[in-house]
C-alpha cells in the first residue's frame, strides 16, 4: 500500500510553526542530540494517526509548547493532512482536523470527529464495515472491528524493541495487539483472506461441534438400550393379551407390529361388546354403592342405640338422691328443686325411650341387592373376551393406550438419538472446509518459505553478523520471532551480542516489506520508522569509558571502527532495499530514522537515497531553544 509521510507540522504556542519535511524513495534522518525530541517524532505520527491510549508525548518542553500536532502524508492515490490538538495531561484530545486535499492551515481548527476520520482512513486501508475479527481472545472480542492501526505494528522500531531478542514488535507487550497481530499476520501478507480467516475458524468450530456430538451419542446410546427394553417388554404384554402373534426377532420388527397395532385395532374391534359390558360394570358399580351404604346405615344405627342405653343408665342415681335429700334436708325450696329436677329427667327418659328409628327391612333389602350384582356378573362372564388373562375389553384398550403412548415417546427420542443425519452434515461441512483450509494452509506455508528466503537474502548480505552470514533464517510465525539456525541442524543459535540482534531485526523487517513489496501488499504501509540504529554500539562506548553517563558524551570517533563499520552497514541495507524496490518491483518506499551519531557519520558513505531532514543541535530541537516558554520566574517555585 502505497504511503509517505511528506511532512510533519507542530503549530507552537508562542504562534509559530515548526515544519519537518520528509521525501519518498529517502532514507530521511533526523539526527540530534539527547533531549532534543528526535523519539517523539514517531510518537507524534502515532498520535495524529488516532492513538486512542496511553499518550507518551512529553509534557514538559515539547506538549507545555505545542497547539496541535499534525501529519501529512499520501495514502494510495490520495495526499491527506491530519491535525490533532495536543493532549491534556495524560487524556488524548478529540479534536481533530481534516483536510482530503492535504492543505496545511496556518492554525487548525476542530472539524472531524474520530469515528469519521477513522472511516475515511480504514477505507484507504481495504478496510469495511464486514473486516473484523471472526474469533476472539482475552481482549480482543470476536465480531470487532479491525482497525486499521494494527497494520503500523510493521512499520515501527522503537528504541525499546530496535536490538530486543525476545520482542521484534513494536507494542505486542499489550494483550490487545499481540492479539491483534496473531490474527492479521497472514491477511497482511496477503496469504489470506477475511475468508480464508473465517474457514479456519469454523473449520476448529466444527471440529468442536462433531466431537461433541460423538459423546452425546455415546451418552444416549445407554437411553437407547433402556427403550428398547421398554419396546420387548410392550411386545410380551401384547402377546400375553392375545393382540399380537408371538415371534418377533427383531427391533424393527416389533415397532411395525405395534404401530399396526395401535392403528387397526380399534378399527377392527367389537364396539357393541365394549359398549354393553360398560353398561353392566357401571349397573353393577351402582348396586355395590347401594349395599355399602347399608353397611354404613347398620353400623350407625348399632352406636345409636348403645349411646340411649347410656343415657338411661345415667338417670338412675337422681331418684336415689332424691330420697336422700328429703330426709336430711328440711328446707322448701331445696326440696322443690329436687323434685322438679326428678319430673324432668323421668319425662327425659319416657322420650328416649319412645324414640325409634324407622321401620324398614335392611337385610332383605342386601339380599336383593346382593342377588342383582350376582345376576351382572354372570351376564359379563358371558359376554366375548379375546384372553383369559383380561377380565374385560377395557383392559386390552388400556394396553392399547399405553403402547400408543410409549411408541410416540420412544420415536421422538429416538430421532434425537440418531445422530447420523447431523453427523454426515457437519462431516460434509468439515471435509469442504478442509479442502479451502488445506489450500490456505499449503499457501502459508509457501509464504513462510518465501519470506525466509526473503530475510535470508539480508542475512547473507550482513557482514556485521560475521559468522551467523551462513546460518539459516527461521521465522517463528507463532512467536513472531527471527533465529538463526546452523545449516543442516534443527538447532536454534543464540546469537549474542545485541548488535546481532539489531541485525535480526533488520533481516526481519527488510524481508517483511520486500515481500509485502512483491505481494503488492493491501494492508502493509510502505515505510518505516526507525529509532536509533546506533543504540549498541554506545551501549559498547559506555562499557570501555566510565566518565560516559549520556549519549551526548559520545562522539563518533568514540566507536571502533568494527562498531563504525557495523553501523555503516545497517544504513546501507536501507539504501539498496530502496534501490531494490524502486528498480526491481517499481514502487515506493520510505524510510525515516531517528538517531544520535552526527550528519558527519553520513560523509563518504556513497547512499545514492539519503536526506537528512533536520540536525538537533546548536539550539535547534523539535522545540527550537528560543521558542521555548520558560517558567515565570518571578513565581516562586513549587
Amino acid at each position: 500500500m502505497n504511503f509517505n509521510i511528506n511532512q510533519i507540522t507542530l503549530w507552537l504556542e508562542s504562534g509559530k510553526r515548526q515544519d519537518l519535511y520528509f521525501l519518498p524513495n529517502k532514507i530521511n534522518v533526523i539526527t540530534g542530540g539527547s533531549s532534543t525530541g528526535k523519539s517523539t517524532i514517531l510518537k507524534i505520527i502515532d498520535y495524529c494517526l488516532c492513538k486512542s491510549t496511553g499518550n507518551k508525548i512529553p509534557q514538559s518542553i515539547i506538549n507545555e509548547n505545542v497547539k496541535w500536532y499534525g501529519i501529512n502524508f499520501t495514502i494510495n492515490d490520495s495526499t491527506f493532512t491530519i491535525a490533532r490538538g495536543k493532549p491534556v495531561g495524560s487524556a488524548s484530545s478529540s479534536d481533530y482536523f481534516f483536510s482530503s486535499t492535504g492543505v496545511v492551515p496556518d492554525l487548525p481548527t476542530a472539524d472531524i470527529d474520530e469515528t469519521a476520520l477513522k472511516q475515511i482512513l480504514e477505507e484507504q486501508f481495504s478496510i469495511d464495515s464486514e473486516f473484523t475479527f471472526p474469533y476472539g481472545g482475552k481482549v480482543i472480542r470476536a465480531g470487532s472491528k479491525i482497525s486499521f492501526r494494527y497494520f503500523l505494528l510493521f512499520n515501527t522500531q522503537s528504541d525499546i524493541v530496535i536490538n530486543n531478542e525476545e520482542q521484534f514488535f513494536d507494542k505486542i507487550n499489550s494483550s490487545r495487539y499481540r492479539e491483534a497481530l496473531d490474527r492479521i499476520f497472514w491477511l497482511a501478507l496477503n496469504s489470506s483472506t477475511p475468508r480464508n480467516v473465517l474457514v479456519t475458524e469454523e473449520l476448529s468450530k466444527q471440529k468442536r461441534e462433531l466431537l461433541a456430538i460423538a459423546k452425546k451419542e455415546t451418552l444416549f446410546e445407554k437411553q437407547r438400550l433402556v427403550f428398547h427394553n421398554n419396546i420387548f417388554e410392550l411386545v410380551v404384554r401384547a402377546q400375553q393379551a392375545g393382540l399380537i402373534e408371538s415371534g418377533l426377532p427383531t427391533m424393527q420388527d416389533s415397532l411395525e407390529v405395534l404401530r399396526g397395532l395401535v392403528k387397526n385395532y380399534l378399527t377392527t374391534y367389537n364396539r357393541e361388546s365394549l359398549k354393553e359390558i360398560d353398561e353392566l360394570q357401571q349397573q353393577r358399580r351402582d348396586l355395590l354403592r347401594k349395599i355399602r351404604n347399608i353397611d354404613v346405615f347398620e353400623n350407625n344405627y348399632e352406636e345409636y342405640k348403645r349411646l340411649i342405653a347410656n343415657n338411661v343408665d345415667s338417670l338412675q342415681p337422681v331418684s336415689v338422691l332424691r330420697k336422700g335429700l328429703a330426709e336430711l334436708i328440711l328446707a322448701p325450696a331445696v326440696s322443690e328443686i329436687f323434685e322438679n329436677l326428678e319430673v324432668r329427667l323421668a319425662k327425659l327418659k319416657s322420650e328416649l325411650l319412645r324414640k325409634k328409628p324407622f321401620l324398614t327391612n335392611l337385610s332383605q333389602d342386601r339380599a336383593k341387592l346382593e342377588s342383582q350384582v350376582a345376576e351382572i356378573d354372570q351376564q359379563i362372564k358371558v359376554l366375548p373376551t379375546r384372553s383369559t388373562d383380561f377380565v374385560d375389553e377395557a383392559h386390552r384398550l388400556v394396553l392399547i393406550g399405553e403402547i400408543k403412548a410409549k411408541l410416540e415417546l420412544y420415536t421422538q427420542v429416538a430421532d434425537d438419538l440418531d445422530f447420523t443425519a447431523q453427523k454426515m452434515a457437519i462431516e460434509s461441512l468439515i471435509d469442504q472446509l478442509q479442502d479451502e483450509a488445506k489450500a490456505t494452509s499449503e499457501s502459508q506455508k509457501i509464504t513462510i518459505d518465501i519470506l525466509q528466503d526473503n530475510i535470508q537474502r539480508y542475512v547473507s548480505k550482513s557482514k556485521a553478523l560475521g559468522q551467523y552470514r551462513s546460518y539459516k533464517a527461521y521465522f517463528s510465525e507463532s512467536e513472531k520471532v527471527l533465529h538463526l539456525r546452523r545449516p543442516n541442524s534443527v538447532d536454534l543459535e543464540n546469537v549474542g551480542s545485541s548488535s546481532n540482534y539489531l541485525f535480526l531485526h533488520l533481516c526481519l523487517f527488510l524481508g517483511l516489506h520486500d515481500f509485502a513489496l512483491r505481494k503488492s501488499s493491501r494492508y502493509i504501509p510502505q515505510f518505516m520508522v526507525w529509532d536509533q540504529l546506533s543504540r549498541p554500539y554506545y551501549e559498547e562506548v559506555k562499557k570501555r569509558k566510565p566518565n560516559v553517563e549520556t549519549y551526548d558524551d559520545v562522539a563518533d570517533e568514540d566507536f571502533v571502527n568494527d562498531d563504525r563499520t557495523k553501523l555503516s552497514e545497517a544504513f546501507k541495507l536501507f539504501d539498496d532495499f530502496i534501490t531494490r524496490a524502486n528498480d526491481e518491483y517499481k514502487q515506493n518506499f520510505q524510510f525515516i530514522i531517528l538517531e544520535h551519531v552526527s550528519p558527519e557519520f553520513f560523509d563518504g558513505m556513497d547512499m545514492k537515497n539519503f536526506h537528512l531532514v533536520a540536525n538537533f543541535r546548536d539550539g535547534n530541537a523539535l522545540i527550537p531553544l528560543d521558542e521555548i516558554k520558560l517558567p515565570d520566574e518571578s513565581e516562586p517555585e513549587d
